[in-house]
């Protein structure tokens, strides 16, 4: 399952909201959406291999619906999504780093893309969270499941490993531009 159809098929009211708050063309922000998601993803799941509080994030993740941001884009709450980002980034100054880094390799102004960050988490989190609820785990997810789904739902190729996935990700994205 390709996690940016996940997010970009269906979400077109929220695009054009973080369109608006960001300053950003459409596709400028599905560019970045492209780029950040994968390493979301990525760092979901080192957060659940590790032994921080994966469970306070898998909460997060459970609280965060998908179906509702894309709906009513107008009412995604920038400060869960700034706590989602904390977990994801784990600090203000990776977040800034991430958002220079992002923003020299697509040409974009840092500051526009920081101001995206904090509606993308959400986003991530709520896809998390539809793939739970469609994989019954809902309820009785813990990290150790979580991290096999995002591992799976990662590993396209089903080498096993998630690093040459997220690469193929990141270079169909460049190759496209």
């Amino acid at each position: 399952m390709d996690i940016l159809k996940l997010l970009l098929g269906n979400s077109g009211g929220m695009i054009d909201a973080m369109s608006q708050k960001s300053g950003l063309g459409t596709n400028d922000v599905e560019a970045v959406i492209s780029k950040i998601a994968p390493i979301f993803m990525q760092r979901a799941n080192e957060n659940f291999k590790s032994d921080a509080d994966s469970s306070n994030f898998l909460d997060m993740i459970r609280r965060s619906n998908l179906d509702e941001m894309t709906g009513t884009p107008q009412n995604v709450s920038v400060a869960e999504g700034n706590e989602l980002l904390g977990v994801l980034t784990g600090s203000k100054e990776n977040s800034r780093a991430l958002a220079s880094d992002v923003g020299s390799q697509l040409g974009i102004s840092a500051d526009s893309i920081k101001t995206l960050l904090p509606m993308i988490a959400p986003m991530i989190a709520g896809m998390l969270n539809n793939q739970l609820k469609a994989s019954n785990l809902q309820d009785s997810a813990d990290s150790g499941s979580m991290m096999s789904m995002l591992t799976q739902f990662l590993d396209q190729n089903k080498d096993g490993s998630i690093m040459d996935d997220i690469f193929r990700i990141a270079g169909d994205f460049f190759g496209k531009k």
